[in-house]
């Protein structure tokens, strides 16, 4: 969805959480991420996936991305590891804990691949399967998108499709109260973080913006400027 937003923003710069931040946002239940996780954030090349990722960095998490597309891997560059997204994450990627079939994959030397404890689900349930079989026991996995263009789980079995021992919610955006709301503000303010901003439209070219995000021709946060908007009638 496209957002308004100011004209100009500040830079990003992160800076450590303090102890009442961290309370404040892991309170919240999707998927009450720590500092000490590693996140697993699936499609993470759109606007939510981008946030997740500044605001799990911000916590001082471990952030592993994924994108289906080669070419968008280098919008990932904030996270700590950008991964192609096969469709099979499981079998293939470093720290999934029910594989299944592990293919060996070579690491960077000093490189520690850590256990995957939480996951972001934005692909939906084209890929919920595969990701809950990547976390580990004890994980979360918060689904809370339909990039994959499918709506509904077919023939999903919970007890044969949820490993042991693995968490599986969901986030539905109504949700969270005006208090959770103004902390998760407070906390952007704090650490001044930005969205990423794919480009931005006048108002006059609202048109233009609708068929941005249609198409899917801008990668981040399309911004609508309304400082104009009486000009518009």
């Amino acid at each position: 969805m496209s957002v308004m937003l100011p004209e100009k923003m500040k830079a990003v710069v992160l800076t450590e959480p303090t102890k009442a931040e961290e309370v404040r946002l892991t309170d919240c239940p999707v998927p009450q991420v720590r500092p000490e996780d590693t996140l697993l954030v699936r499609g993470a090349t759109c606007a939510l996936g981008y946030a997740a990722i500044q605001l799990a960095k911000a916590l001082g998490c471990r952030v592993i991305a994924t994108a289906h597309k080669e070419s968008r891997l280098p919008l990932l560059a904030e996270a700590d590891e950008a991964v192609l997204d096969t469709g099979r994450l499981a079998e293939t990627l470093p720290g999934a804990a029910f594989p299944g079939t592990v293919r060996p994959r070579a690491t960077s030397p000093g490189v520690t691949r850590s256990r995957i404890t939480k996951a972001l689900e934005l692909v939906g349930p084209k890929t919920l399967p595969d990701t809950l079989r990547c976390v580990e026991k004890g994980g979360i996995v918060c689904n809370t998108g339909i990039l994959g263009g499918v709506y509904a789980l077919s023939g999903f079995d919970p007890i044969k499709d949820i490993p042991n021992g693995v968490y599986l919610t969901g986030f539905y955006s109504n949700g969270p109260t005006q208090e959770i709301m103004d902390e998760i503000f407070s906390f952007l303010t704090a650490h001044r973080l930005q969205p990423c901003v794919g480009k931005c439209f006048d108002f006059s070219e609202i048109r233009e913006a609708c068929e941005a995000q249609d198409t899917g021709a801008v990668n981040g946060k399309i911004v609508v400027h309304i400082s104009r908007i009486s000009d518009h009638g």
